[in-house]
């Protein structure tokens, strides 16, 4: 996944459920902001009034879906986000923070669901223009802790308890996997520190990409 034409100014926040990566997202962009610039929040699926249609048919708890049919309409949607929201923004010289993009497909589709890889690659370089993020901000914490932090939202823990321990563990291993392969591409912090500890150390690596 890692090869493709990088997009300036565009970051990816990933990590599992219960990661804390949204809050992360919010404080980043209020402190880019607080620099003088220009920032976009994408968070996926969504992001467009047909991307929101999209949202919708997927978080829909009584809509079964084939994990193979999730996939092409979570790639749907990144291709419409990709081309009409976040590369428009990032030649205006914006910088799009992005909650989630296709490592999650990897993660929760492939690892977890089981698609094939190279399906998901094929799809992932047609969507998106092939264009990858200047970095992935991947925020990581244990299975445990992720199961603990949803049990504030009985949403979430339902589709956790759905799915198994069993299953987020094949998710937590890909991102794992990601990071690993990709040391330059991706920058990894522990989920398990307070907020402000997590984006203090985010912060120092975003100024490693700013103009």
């Amino acid at each position: 996944m890692e090869d493709g034409i990088v997009l300036e100014r565009y970051f990816v926040f990933e990590g599992p459920d219960g990661s804390g990566k949204s809050t992360q997202i919010e404080l980043a962009a209020d402190w880019l902001r607080a620099k003088g610039h220009e920032v976009l929040i994408t968070c996926e699926p969504g992001g467009t009034e047909s991307c929101n249609k999209i949202r919708d048919i997927l978080l829909d708890p009584d809509l079964p879906l084939t994990a193979l049919a999730a996939m092409f309409l979570f790639m749907g949607n990144r291709a419409e986000i990709m081309e009409t929201v976040i590369e428009p923004a990032c030649s205006d010289g914006k910088y799009v923070l992005s909650d989630r993009d296709a490592l999650s497909t990897f993660a929760y589709q492939g690892y977890g669901h089981g698609v094939s890889l190279d399906h998901i690659q094929q799809l992932r370089k047609i969507a998106l223009h092939d264009r990858i993020p200047e970095q992935w901000f991947l925020i990581d914490v244990p299975i445990e802790v992720m199961r603990a932090r949803l049990k504030k939202d009985g949403e979430k823990l339902e589709r956790f308890e759905k799915e198994g321990p069993e299953f987020f563990a094949r998710v937590h291993q890909c991102y794992l996997d990601f990071a690993k392969r990709n040391p330059e591409q991706v920058s990894m912090f522990s989920g398990v520190g307070s907020i402000d500890e997590i984006h203090q150390q985010i912060i120092v690596r975003i100024e490693d990409f700013l103009e």
